[in-house]
């Protein structure tokens, strides 16, 4: 048996990594120190008010605050996958992703202007695999996630891959 996904692209996979508790955690900490500072700023405004004086320890806290927000802001700014994804594809417009899941190993063939790759895995390699909303998403050891829709399969059907990915993988193999 073989199942085949032709010419699927990373946006699948961007969107993701978006979704990942990882990129919320950051997102959640670049809120807190926005917040932080925020409140930094207004009791500085507040000593201020009171005590007709500017406290050092004040400007450095607030400076403190401002800082790891600039910090934390740049970072969430830096790994954001879209924004990751769609400079990939400035630079490789060409980009396609071919997967191939045979009944010994699964099989990707990447393509850009500039180089051709091959490569297999055995079942054994791959960590987990899930299907959401007739999304497939599979981790592969080492190599990251290949991540597509039931519709970009073009030889085999989603039927069938689900028989293989149970049989191959059992536990790790989860519909939901």
């Amino acid at each position: 048996m073989k199942i085949e996904i032709n010419n699927f692209d990373i946006r699948h996979y961007s969107v993701l990594i978006k979704n990942s508790v990882s990129y919320r955690k950051l997102k959640k900490l670049f809120l807190v120190e926005g917040v932080s500072f925020v409140l930094v700023a207004l009791l500085n405004v507040f000593v201020v008010f009171v005590c007709h004086s500017v406290s050092a320890f004040m400007i450095l806290c607030l400076t403190i605050a401002f800082a790891l927000f600039i910090v934390v802001g740049l970072r969430l700014r830096q790994s954001d996958p879209v924004k990751g994804y769609t400079k990939f594809l400035e630079k490789n417009p060409d980009y396609r992703l071919k997967a191939a899941f045979n009944d010994d190993k699964v099989v990707l063939e990447g393509h850009t202007a500039f180089s051709d790759t091959n490569s297999s895995y055995d079942y054994a390699r791959i960590v987990g695999a899930e299907e959401i909303n007739g999304f497939f998403d599979i981790l592969l050891e080492g190599s990251g996630y290949i991540v597509f829709d039931e519709s970009e399969i073009t030889e085999g059907t989603p039927e069938e891959l689900r028989a293989l990915l149970r049989a191959k993988l059992g536990q790790k193999y989860k519909a939901k």
